[in-house]
């Protein structure tokens, strides 16, 4: 069985950003060009340097520039450049930024994929947790598998899926039932939050930045919020 328990904004958010981090490079590298020469040139946009050519539009335009002038077509092309103030320096950082990235894999599980990146790095040591990744697959990406660049548009489309939490028996489903049944119990008898965290906390968030939940405390002091930690709840089989 499956089922769906929310969706992970915020871990899809964050993968988003970590593509726009390199798509962030494109007009960085369009205002260099223009401020190398090539401002007016009819033909510059994001999708005309996508492949990471920054530098070879550079001096495919130069070069072009440089034989339309008689005085010019004899001259050493470094000198021409060098007349104009013209030069690559800034173009060639932006272009080795912007190739890694264009460059990267972008591996996603098919869903609970925060939940599987968790828990991949310690696998070998938890041969209990084998059964629980066989429910999900890992898919690759490349760059242009996620990014289409038409003009100067740049549109991202992360499937949604893989952030999709999912829980994947009815055991997990019982245990969050039951969870939530005894604090509310606990709460109509009087039990304060020091009375009982002690024997829910594995299956509750902490505050920090590594559960499905980031930044939220597992059980609010008055009983009436709690957050599972679900990188605990998942793994109940």
């Amino acid at each position: 069985m499956k089922k769906k328990l929310f969706f992970d904004e915020t871990s899809f958010q964050e993968f988003k950003s970590k593509i726009e981090i390199t798509t962030n490079i494109l007009p960085v590298a369009i205002a260099e060009l223009k401020v190398q020469g090539l401002k007016g040139v009819s033909t510059l946009s994001y999708e005309s340097i996508k492949k990471g050519n920054f530098v070879q539009t550079f001096h495919e335009h130069h070069k072009n520039e440089m034989g339309k002038h008689d005085l010019m077509r004899d001259a050493v092309y470094e000198k021409y450049l060098e007349l104009y103030g013209r030069n690559t320096k800034k173009l060639q950082e932006l272009e080795d930024q912007y190739k890694v990235g264009i460059g990267n894999t972008f591996s996603l599980y098919t869903f609970n994929h925060s939940f599987f990146k968790y828990w991949e790095s310690v696998l070998t040591h938890k041969p209990e947790l084998e059964a629980v990744f066989n429910k999900s697959r890992l898919s690759n990406y490349n760059f242009f598998d996620l990014v289409t660049i038409k003009g100067n548009a740049v549109k991202i489309e992360v499937p949604k899926e893989p952030f999709t939490m999912y829980a994947t028996n009815s055991r997990q489903i019982q245990m969050m039932d039951n969870i939530k049944t005894f604090v509310g119990t606990a709460s109509e008898i009087g039990l304060k939050y020091s009375d009982i965290i002690g024997l829910i906390q594995n299956f509750l968030t902490t505050y920090d930045v590594y559960s499905v939940v980031k930044g939220k405390h597992g059980l609010s002091d008055d009983l009436k919020e709690i957050n599972f930690n679900y990188n605990q709840v998942l793994t109940i089989q």
